[in-house]
């Protein structure tokens, strides 16, 4: 069943994560650990959390038709080496706010469909009627790690000169990597359970 809030989508503690070995090597920036040289994902244990003090970021004022560029809002990254945010975010303006994560490559937000301002502006954007500001829609998911960059767009489709909001709350998780070849096979077979997670697109 479709979760129906962000809070059932919260992470906690104790649990395991799947992140493919690709995304792993590219955030830790070291070889994933020999045991998964013959696998494709890595698993981690979610040994700490943190709750993050709600962040809201505006941007500035756009006339009819106009779009922001790419902006990215360094105040949301840790500056911790493994730590992992889960952020969630609600908007509060009636422009179409887009990603890209990592910065440079376009992200879907709740839809299979790809973006852009000029050919595709009405797919996979948020606004304040698809994610409000105080209660996000729990498919406006992102990952976010320290070596990652992520990029917004907002774009202006209305006839009036518009400001945008965007509301960020989530946690933040100090984790380990699963080693124990006995706990691996447990993981894979779904024994244990755990969330697949990706750091270049929406959950």
């Amino acid at each position: 069943m479709e979760s129906t809030s962000w809070r059932e989508r919260l992470l906690s503690e104790g649990w395991f994560i799947r992140l493919r070995k690709a995304d792993y090597e590219s955030y830790i920036e070291r070889p994933a650990p020999a045991v998964y040289r013959p696998r494709r994902f890595v698993f981690l244990y979610l040994e700490a959390e943190e709750r993050v003090p709600n962040f809201v970021h505006t941007f500035g004022a756009l006339a009819p038709g106009a779009d922001s560029g790419i902006v990215e809002i360094e105040n949301i990254y840790t500056a911790k080496k493994e730590m992992l945010h889960q952020l969630f975010f609600g908007c509060r303006t009636q422009c179409r706010i887009y990603l890209e994560y990592p910065l440079g490559k376009k992200a879907m937000i709740l839809e299979k469909r790809m973006w852009d301002v000029k050919t595709a502006p009405d797919v996979s954007y948020l606004d304040e009627s698809k994610s409000p500001f105080h209660e996000p829609n729990p498919g406006a998911e992102v990952f976010l790690v320290p070596g990652l960059k992520i990029g917004w767009l907002v774009y202006n489709p209305t006839d009036a000169k518009l400001t945008s909001q965007i509301n960020f709350m989530g946690k933040r998780f100090i984790h380990s990597t699963v080693i124990d070849e006995n706990m691996i096979d447990r993981l894979e077979r779904r024994v244990i359970p755990y969330r697949p997670v990706s750091f270049g697109a929406i959950a």
